[in-house]
């Protein structure tokens, strides 16, 4: 076992990714590097101020577990602590298992709590956890859900014929209007692709309604962070709806290897009768299914994303004192 410091992670982020694939139970992207390391960096500390939290970084052969400090003395969390979408325990699950035992005894004196927010409800890893925890000190909560459509099961073909006939119909109608083209935010530089995100949002439903996540300043430099990370690597995937030289709608996901994660979509309410949120999901759905996506995850659950998908993927949070 090996402790390591923040800078370190970072540098061996690839090494903990590769970790993630080994935990099973369909573990969410988010627990991949791209959104750990966003939101460590928005998330927790104040903007332009020294970052002097502490972590406990630790990895085995087979395992890694990553926290830091929250706002309460020797209370440690995932780096992404908002919505606990991701795991900070990765690995083979035994290993983990063993690895965040060790940790825990070698630490008892200065802990006060863990929190494990991600893991995949009655896989593995929890099972094994809530079992070997059953003597005391040992709580979990209900975690996030996420909305998945098993592109697994026949692809875009089989997911449709699960749906209903109303809902077919629409989805066919969903195409781009003549004089609306798909730009493709991977050609663009990530800070003017960012920018043009938030010129959409700005003029949408959500904006009017006060309800627009980018105008706090914490997700709006999460998001910020996440898609020049993605921009980066290649994995990005950004569309804009636009037309006459104006963005009317965009769609923001990423895709490593059979795994698809959306993380905003948007279009201003001056062409809502165009439809071009569905649309653009098609599309994006039609490219990860060329791509080999299986798992395609609309993210966390809303009203409107149930016609959607296929499963409700559920995530409990671990609370060890």
């Amino acid at each position: 076992m090996e402790r390591l410091d923040y800078a370190q992670f970072v540098a061996a982020r690839h090494e903990f990714d590769a970790m993630a694939a080994l935990s099973g139970d369909a573990m969410s992207s988010c627990t991949l590097s791209p959104w750990q390391l966003s939101a460590h960096g928005s998330m927790g500390v104040e903007p332009d101020a020294p970052d002097t939290r502490r972590h406990l970084i630790y990895r085995s052969d087979r395992a890694w577990l990553a926290l830091v400090e929250f706002s309460a003395p020797h209370v440690y969390v995932p780096f992404e602590s908002a919505w606990m979408f991701a795991c900070p325990l990765v690995g083979e699950p035994t290993a983990a298992l063993q690895l965040l035992a060790t940790v825990v005894r070698d630490h008892a004196h200065e802990l006060r709590a863990i929190l494990l927010g991600g893991l995949p409800k009655g896989g593995q890893l929890h099972r094994m956890l809530a079992g070997a925890a059953s003597r005391g000190g040992y709580a979990e909560q209900e975690g996030t859900e996420s909305c998945i459509i098993d592109l697994g099961r026949g692809g875009i073909g089989g997911w449709l014929a699960r749906r209903s006939r109303n809902f077919r119909r629409s989805a066919s109608r969903a195409t781009l209007s003549d004089g609306v083209e798909v730009i493709d935010g991977l050609a663009l530089p990530p800070e003017e692709a960012f920018e043009r995100i938030l010129r959409v949002q700005e003029r949408s439903y959500k904006a009017l309604d006060g309800e627009d996540i980018f105008t706090m300043p914490m997700y709006l430099e999460f998001y910020r962070r996440l898609l020049h990370d993605v921009h980066a690597s290649g994995e990005l995937r950004l569309t804009f709806a636009m037309r006459k030289g104006e963005d009317l709608a965009y769609h923001f996901g990423f895709t490593r290897g059979a795994h698809y994660r959306g993380y905003q979509m948007s279009y201003v309410e001056d062409a809502r009768s165009l439809g071009l949120g569905t649309a653009l999901q098609m599309l994006h759905l039609e490219r990860a299914e060329k791509e080999g996506v299986t798992r395609y995850d609309l993210g966390m659950l809303a009203p409107y994303k149930e016609r959607w998908c296929d499963r409700i993927d559920h995530t409990v949070m671990a609370i060890l004192q």
